[in-house]
C-alpha cells in the first residue's frame, strides 16, 4: 500500500508498505524527514524499526536533504 506524507513541504514524500517491512520514498528536507517521522509514528502498524528501504527519485535538496536525519533514527540495516 502506498502512504502518501501529509503537509511535507515542497516535496512529495511517500511510505510503501509492504510484506517485507516499510520504504521511504523521497525523504525530503531535514523539516520533511521529521513530518515523515511522526507520521509514521501516528499510523497503526507503522513504526521506524520496520524501514528496510529508503529511495530518492532524483537529487535535489529538497527530495534527499534529509535523509543523513531519518537514518539516523532507523535500523543500521536500512539500504
Amino acid at each position: 500500500m502506498i502512504h502518501a506524507v501529509p503537509n511535507c513541504g515542497f516535496a512529495r514524500s511517500y511510505v510503501v508498505s509492504g510484506k517485507d517491512g516499510l520504504m521511504v520514498v523521497d525523504v525530503g528536507s531535514v523539516g520533511t524527514a521529521k513530518d515523515v517521522q511522526d507520521y509514521m509514528k501516528s499510523q497503526p502498524g507503522m513504526s521506524l524499526n520496520m524501514v528496510k528501504y529508503i529511495t530518492a527519485t532524483h537529487f535535489h535538496i529538497d527530495h534527499i536533504g534529509g535523509i543523513g536525519r531519518f537514518l539516523a533514527n532507523c535500523p543500521p540495516t536500512v539500504r
